[in-house]
């Protein structure tokens, strides 16, 4: 008896959604590495969101992010201009530091 070969399947898109019934009128889809969603949901769960940990932490730093906007500006601007200096990809120097804060290795590339 021959075996059927799988089915080639189309990828599952993963999607979390944070809303607040009350004010919540937009929904944003942006695209995460793994690495990126995997540091997200470890926040959430760190930070007691256990239902939706990724989404939910995600909606906080985005809210604290407007919340200390000329600050953020600030450090971005200080994180773009080392990686201008050191020739290196700023969203891969930045997730190297989110990575090694949550005790993870992960090294910048070079561009």
């Amino acid at each position: 008896m021959r075996s059927k070969s799988p089915i080639k399947q189309k990828p599952k898109k993963i999607s979390a959604r944070a809303l607040d019934w009350l004010q919540g009128n937009y929904h944003v889809t942006i695209s995460l590495s793994r690495t990126q969603r995997a540091l997200l949901a470890q926040c959430g769960r760190r930070w007691g969101f256990g239902k939706r940990p990724c989404a939910e932490a995600l909606e906080q730093l985005v809210t604290l992010g407007l919340s200390d906007l000329p600050m953020v500006e600030r450090l971005w601007q200080v994180r773009a201009n080392y990686c201008m200096r050191e020739d290196l990809h700023f969203t891969d120097y930045v997730n190297s530091l989110a990575a090694a804060f949550m005790g993870e290795s992960g090294a910048a590339k070079k561009r």
